[in-house]
């Protein structure tokens, strides 16, 4: 077998469970030489817990791993974790012997310096992605399993990963919602949908082909067994009306001691009707039976779609205008200088530039008459309702019931209402909504945040990183949504993708303290 081929790692029917909930269920597969791999599912379908089977950090309950290579994991950013003031050099003693190699590998691979003296708190999101990249790659691994990697990455870091990964010999495996990403770096799809492995050849765009060819001809098969249903009850409940009928006509006939037809003959004739209709009967339920069993597996595999629909008060006209503007931090400190921009209703702009350019600081001044705005020479058109929906979620309360953050937003929204809002974001029937909105998973919060949206009308809807820590099918629900949004929306994001989607058609980019058309 040449190199080229080698088999890196394999694994055979392994399964997960955590707290009697099965995560994995007999998953197989394998990573050859030189395989760039897109590990995709819906949040909480196991992609972390997959990945952390195959670096060997968790033990599946059963199965096997076999691996013939050295493994590198990456995990998803924990911001939290480096708000440590540590000088880099001391954190990095405490991952490499060399811990020099890594500066030099960071170095090598991205063409900018980090200081040795530098605190581990002051890197950017995008900067300590690149560190952990520099870290694993210094190792010389020959698998990199990648978690997120894309989450806190600007435009140009994003760039910079792509790069990496589509120049390494390594093989690798990557979780991520970015789709223009995910079509950039593989040639391989892994899909976990309940609990099982699917396996496609071809990049992010291939894989949605065949999936959707997948639902359609389950939605076919469904429409086929419904109607052969519908079918084998007709046929049923007329064979049992003709057997009532009969079975009446031998009963007059018994009853008025008719002799048109000799008794015994008689009795025999209803015996065999009786035999007759009862096999008919079983053959009946029990393929009315099957035809069932086969619907309600066909009703299994089709998705829940999320359903989502945002209103908006303001039909045209002005939302905001800035000439000759500028942003200012309170200490003075000058982000964008001369500004000049007009936002109409129904625009659709999207705000690109570095980590720490101002981006998010912009377009928080976009709320109508802000009386604290850092953005000067701002003027007004009629007034409008702004909603801000970040990466972190900050909209949520996490202290506060799921049913008071919705009603924050919508005083006057029921309980009922409230329930079908969370039902339309495939929140389970059973939540209970008087809980804390702290129970909620990362891709529920993210969720419970657009249900927030679409509970009232919104004229402005400014979106800072939104995709980040949703998965592709989410997303997906969300873009349909924002595409049939008739209000104004202003969003920060690197996943361009994305941004085609939803209809953008401005872009600034914030580059020199400069915003640019």
């Amino acid at each position: 077998m040449s190199i080229q081929n080698k088999t890196l790692l394999q694994f055979n029917k392994i399964s997960l469970a955590f707290d009697g909930k099965n995560i994995l269920d007999s998953l197989s597969g394998s990573i050859i030489d030189r395989d760039r791999i897109g590990l995709v599912g819906i949040n909480g379908s196991g992609k972390t817990s997959l990945l952390k089977c195959l670096a060997g950090l968790i033990k599946s309950n059963s199965g096997s791993v076999n691996r013939n290579c050295t493994i590198e994991y990456i995990p998803q950013l924990d911001l939290e974790f480096y708000r440590k003031k540590t000088p880099l050099h001391l954190y990095l003693q405490g991952i490499h012997e060399d811990w020099w190699q890594i500066l030099i590998a960071y170095e090598s691979i991205f063409k900018t310096r980090l200081s040795e003296t530098q605190l581990l708190s002051t890197l950017s999101g995008g900067e300590l992605v690149k560190l952990n990249l520099a870290v694993a790659l210094a190792k010389s691994p020959e698998v990199i399993l990648l978690d997120e990697p894309t989450n806190h990455l600007d435009l140009h870091s994003l760039n910079e990963l792509k790069t990496v990964l589509q120049k390494t010999d390594i093989a690798f495996v990557v979780v991520s919602h970015n789709i223009d990403f995910l079509n950039s770096v593989v040639k391989t799809i892994w899909e976990i949908e309940k609990c099982k492995l699917t396996i496609y050849g071809g990049d992010y765009d291939f894989y949605k082909t065949e999936k959707d060819n997948e639902i359609q001809s389950q939605i076919d098969q469904f429409e086929v067994e419904r109607k052969r249903l519908k079918k084998i009850k007709t046929a049923f409940q007329r064979g049992n009306i003709r057997f009532q009928k009969e079975k009446a006509k031998f009963d007059r006939m018994a009853k008025t001691n008719d002799r048109s037809i000799p008794k015994i003959a008689r009795n025999s004739m209803r015996r065999n009707m009786q035999t007759s209709f009862g096999a008919d009967k079983v053959k009946k339920e029990k393929s009315i039976e099957k035809t069932n069993d086969m619907l309600n597996t066909l009703k299994l595999k089709q998705r829940k779609n999320i359903c989502l629909k945002l209103n908006t008060r303001q039909k045209s006209g002005l939302v905001l205008s800035v000439k000759t503007g500028s942003l200012l931090l309170p200490s003075r400190k000058l982000l964008i200088d001369k500004i000049n921009f007009d936002i109409y209703h129904g625009d659709r702009l999207a705000i690109l530039g570095d980590n720490g350019s101002g981006k998010t600081t912009l377009v928080k001044q976009f709320s109508y008459n802000r009386k604290d705005s850092l953005l000067k020479n701002v003027s007004y058109g009629s007034e409008y309702k702004t909603l801000y929906v970040d990466q972190k979620y900050d909209l949520i309360n996490p202290k506060a019931t799921i049913i008071k953050n919705v009603q924050d937003n919508n005083a006057n929204i029921s309980y009922e209402d409230v329930r079908k809002v969370l039902g339309n974001l495939c929140f389970p029937g059973n939540l209970d909504i008087q809980k804390n909105a702290k129970i909620l998973s990362g891709g529920e919060t993210a969720r419970l945040a657009f249900a927030i949206a679409t509970s009232s009308d919104i004229d402005m809807l400014i979106l800072d990183e939104p995709t980040n820590n949703l998965d592709i099918e989410t997303v997906e629900a969300i873009t349909e949504t924002l595409k049939e949004f008739q209000g104004t929306i202003a969003a920060i994001s690197h996943d361009f993708h994305f941004l085609e989607q939803i209809g953008i058609n401005e872009y600034y980019l914030i580059d020199n303290k400069q915003l640019l058309k």
